[in-house]
């Protein structure tokens, strides 16, 4: 009977077990899109989503000295870190160079999603700096790489 089917179908579609999304991990400047005027320092965070558990080797940043620079970074809530073997930051202002790599050569460790890095960044002559985190690779608990979303940001000067 046609009734007996259609009422086994909806029986079977909805004993189907619902899988549920897996959400990728995400690191990006937040907001993406910076307003500074020439000589203005803001915060600038690096947000991270969905991060437990995971690290990474190095990350390293680039934006356009001529537009804006970095003035100092610090470390957010987002990190596992020893406070006895910090991460080393080296900002470089002249080649447009944020990098931070481990003191102990183990990959850096995420406890939670938030803020992984602050820049403190400060607008220099008019005109537009990209923000570009390079070559960044989130590492499982066994080292394996990870995808994920990394995206950059835009620091606009006027």
């Amino acid at each position: 009977a046609p009734e007996a089917e259609s009422a086994a179908l909806a029986l079977e579609l909805t004993a189907a077990p619902v899988e549920q999304p897996v959400l990728a991990p995400r690191l990006s400047p937040q907001p993406v899109n910076l307003a500074l005027k020439p000589g203005e320092e803001k915060l600038w965070p690096l947000i991270g989503m969905d991060l437990d558990g995971l690290a990474i080797a190095e990350l390293t940043l680039r934006f356009d000295p001529s537009f804006m620079t970095v003035v100092e970074a610090g470390f957010g809530s987002a990190m596992d870190l020893d406070p006895l073997k910090p991460p080393i930051v080296t900002i470089d202002s002249m080649t447009g160079t944020v990098r931070i790599k481990p003191s102990d050569a183990k990959p850096m460790r995420f406890k939670s999603g938030g803020d992984v890095v602050v820049l403190r960044v400060r607008g220099m002559n008019g005109g537009n700096s990209p923000i570009v985190i390079e070559n960044a690779q989130l590492l499982d608990g066994s080292g394996k790489t990870v995808a994920g979303v990394i995206t950059g940001g835009r620091a606009s000067v006027e």
